[in-house]
């Protein structure tokens, strides 16, 4: 297999066909490192300036690769469309692409009607681009491609990138391989707005959310994979007291949401790009998506959700400015906004003295800080997690689940409002992805404990 040699001219003539031709907003990248040379955040609303650009080339600026930022077109016959950037992270994403109305066609087919791009070295993986006279919900991938586990196999992994995003695109090289992305066969692309619902259907067969629809069914979680003692609690739709219980893995979220009928409020000690590669593996943003809907279905009270988070402001704003996580943190801070649960942020060193002062006038020690509380059901603590850099993974191993009559409960309930009733507590706001996370003082008009 023979490696294309790209020199300056052939990169500044692959940047002009996306500047001019395509007419996306380029900029320089080091797509070895997944990197770029500068903030493109200026770049999301607004036409980078022909002069730059030709500057750019002049200055061999884009000999490292190149990428483009998905938004509107500015410029060229499609001005004021959208192209949306498609990144098939493994080989099922591909074959479901490939698969529409029982029609299956190869990727070589696919890439006759639109532009696709591979890397030789990997052709379990493709970029693919949609022309849309709309914007496509962006979609964070929904599973950790670099795993080795089955399931990352199993389980289509497919981001979906529309605005406010980057793509690394032909002729620069792969970070983890010799050879450069090429377009595989046509140059244009397609027109089809019909292809975001190509893609929900995608995501719905293996349960994942992507568009919201009208009418869902909140009840259609799995029990068949629970122990038999958890699936007889189910079935008399009753926790005993004091019930007490440690969730196998593998079965934890399918509990979770079969017990849950309640408001759910819980506390992260993981940044926010930390916790979406967490959610990569268990879902369990799309698992609390559906209880947030189950909840409203029963008339509770939609909008006492939180999540606190147990970390420095400045952590999470490095989170947000770093571009190798910003994506992540990005799509993290946006799903508590579109799901309205209210994201608050507090030092470790008050979470710490507080959590300190229940244990010693308790004699309780807490398991874990990372827990969730469905407010007067039941309590889950969650194990330590183990970050695989190797792997890019995020794993926990062990989780337990407690009665509302437990001591766990009452002493975790008791952790949560304490935290809630601090002078240090802060919601993070988020309304523009320009522009960093805020931090307000809250107003703590919160539930309380009932005593």
């Amino acid at each position: 297999m023979t490696i294309p040699i790209f020199d300056s001219e052939s990169f500044n003539d692959w940047a002009d066909y996306w500047y001019y031709e395509i007419g996306m907003n380029v900029i320089p990248a080091n797509t070895r490192k997944k990197e770029t040379y500068e903030s493109w955040l200026q770049w999301q609303e607004n036409p980078i300036p022909v002069e730059l650009h030709e500057q750019r080339k002049k200055n061999g600026e884009y000999n490292n690769g190149i990428a483009i930022v998905t938004s509107r077109i500015w410029r060229g016959l499609n001005e004021g469309k959208y192209l949306i950037g498609i990144d098939c992270d493994n080989k099922k994403a591909i074959e479901e692409i490939c698969i529409r109305n029982g029609k299956t066609i190869t990727l070589e087919e696919l890439a006759q009607w639109t532009i696709v791009e591979q890397h030789k070295d990997n052709v379990d993986k493709a970029h693919i681009y949609i022309l849309s006279t709309k914007a496509f919900k962006n979609k964070s991938r929904n599973i950790n491609n670099n795993s080795n586990s089955e399931l990352s196999t199993q389980i289509p992994a497919i981001e979906v990138k529309c605005e406010k995003r980057i793509m690394f695109v032909s002729p620069s090289m792969h970070e983890n391989g010799a050879y450069p992305y090429e377009i595989l066969g046509t140059k244009k692309p397609v027109i089809c707005d019909e292809f975001e619902v190509h893609l929900d259907n995608i995501f719905r067969k293996y349960g994942i959310e992507y568009i919201e629809k009208n009418k869902e069914n909140n009840n259609n979680y799995n029990t068949s994979k629970l122990p038999n003692q958890l699936r007889q609690l189910i079935n008399i739709l009753d926790i005993p007291q004091d019930f007490q219980y440690r969730i196998p893995e593998g079965v934890r979220h399918d509990m979770l949401l079969a017990f849950a009928d309640s408001n759910y409020d819980s506390i992260n000690i993981m940044l926010p790009s930390m916790f979406l590669k967490y959610q990569s593996n268990t879902y369990l943003l799309n698992y609390q998506a559906r209880l947030r809907r189950k909840s409203v279905k029963n008339n509770t009270n939609s909008e006492s959700s939180t999540r606190i988070m147990i970390m420095e402001k400045y952590s999470i704003e490095k989170d947000w400015e770093n571009h190798n996580t910003r994506d992540a943190c990005i799509e993290f801070l946006n799903w508590h906004k579109d799901w309205g649960v209210t994201l608050l942020q507090i030092e470790p060193s008050y979470a710490n003295e507080l959590k300190r002062n229940i244990e010693e006038s308790t004699n309780f020690q807490f398991k874990s800080m990372d827990i969730g509380l469905w407010k007067d059901k039941y309590l889950v603590q969650f194990g330590e997690y183990q970050l695989d850099d190797k792997k890019d993974d995020v794993r926990k191993y062990n989780m337990w689940i407690s009665d509302s009559n437990t001591i766990s409960y009452v002493n975790c309930e008791l952790f949560i409002n304490t935290i809630l009733d601090h002078n240090e507590i802060y919601e993070i706001k988020y309304d523009d992805d320009k522009r960093n996370p805020e931090f307000i003082k809250w107003n703590h008009s919160y539930w309380k404990t009932k005593l």
